[in-house]
């Protein structure tokens, strides 16, 4: 079993020296007094803490010590917290920027040491890789931001159980559960196109109708019918039911396509699964192709519904104005309402 170590505060101990350069370094005497002894005093309890193995606690003290005077040395304490805690990807966070901003403060055989234990913390970690079929999804791991989709490189993560979230800035989102094993790379692929299906698509608001002139006959003669228009509206009238019966066609062939495509998409899940029980590049491959299938047929779907919707706008539209034409002219034929309304003036 591996043996944590704490760097303690004694003037026997190695970080005495350590912390004692943190107080009498130049960026620390531009500090208050009052935050270096407050600094120093979260530290020992840190220490104290570490030896009764609260590590928790000391971790907490050691963190509020570096955030009042930050020096690199209370980075190797916060990494080896973190170790014994059990959290190997926030460790090797802590020891690399230890290494980092102590630079050639660190003497050789301690950064030997430093090296050593990140290794063995990074073999603890793996690493998840996150596709989304939507850009722009923010990202979450165990509700921690990530990015936004696409990410440019997988998450690393502790080994064990974790919750996925992609969410769009409308709310809706997907979630999965991730299995990491140590030295794996995950890949979880989330669908949020798929779910936009469900919301109907609008039909086109009808044009607006402007009203037919009016025809002021001669007194000598009548008002003559005109028959080319009614035959005019007769036809339009034919082409409407035709458009709207390839509207209600569409509109099953939508649905069809809908249906079809969502038992590809369980058929995924199960690939999905079978590649996370058996993570081999064939299951893999199998899965992320059906993926890319099912996005593909998602689109199509789109496009029936998206075709339906307009020819059952226009199908109505042709209706409605073919009734409105033929109740015009056959009122204006009939010395009806337009002729009314010239005896007014």
């Amino acid at each position: 079993m591996r043996r944590t170590r704490i760097e303690c505060s004694s003037v026997s101990g190695r970080l005495s020296l350590a912390f004692a350069v943190l107080l009498s370094s130049s960026h620390a005497s531009a500090q208050p007094a009052e935050a270096r002894a407050e600094a120093r005093s979260h530290f020992d309890q840190g220490v104290g803490l570490a030896r009764r193995q609260a590590y928790a606690e000391a971790l907490s003290e050691f963190e509020r010590a570096y955030q009042i005077s930050p020096h690199f040395s209370v980075q190797y304490n916060i990494g080896q917290a973190l170790i014994a805690l059990g959290r190997a990807t926030e460790a090797v966070a802590a020891l690399t920027r230890y290494l980092e901003e102590g630079g050639a403060n660190i003497e050789a055989s301690r950064r030997q040491e430093v090296e050593t234990a990140i290794a063995a913390e990074l073999a603890k970690t793996s690493s998840i890789e996150i596709t989304v079929d939507v850009a722009g999804a923010l990202v979450t791991i165990d509700d921690k931001p990530s990015g936004r989709s696409p990410l440019a490189a997988p998450v690393r993560v502790d080994s064990g159980a974790h919750r996925v979230l992609a969410t769009l800035d409308s709310g809706e989102s997907r979630e999965m559960n991730v299995d990491a094993k140590a030295g794996q790379v995950v890949q979880t692929h989330l669908e949020l196109g798929a779910k936009t299906l469900s919301a109907p698509v609008p039909a086109p608001a009808p044009a607006q109708q402007r009203p037919p002139e009016p025809v002021s006959p001669t007194p000598a003669q009548p008002p003559q019918k005109p028959p080319a228009t009614a035959t005019h509206h007769s036809t339009q009238k034919t082409l409407a039911y035709i458009v709207g019966a390839t509207g209600i066609a569409l509109t099953g062939a939508a649905a069809a396509h809908f249906f079809w495509n969502r038992s590809r998409h369980e058929e995924w899940q199960s690939r999905y699964d079978t590649y996370y029980s058996d993570p081999t590049d064939q299951n893999r491959e199998s899965a992320n192709g059906l993926a890319q299938s099912v996005s593909n047929a998602s689109a199509v779907t789109v496009g029936l519904a998206i075709g339906a919707g307009v020819a059952l706008g226009t199908g109505a539209v042709l209706l409605f104005t073919s009734g409105s034409s033929v109740t015009a002219a056959g009122g204006a034929g009939s010395g009806g309402p337009f002729m009314t309304l010239r005896g007014k003036f």
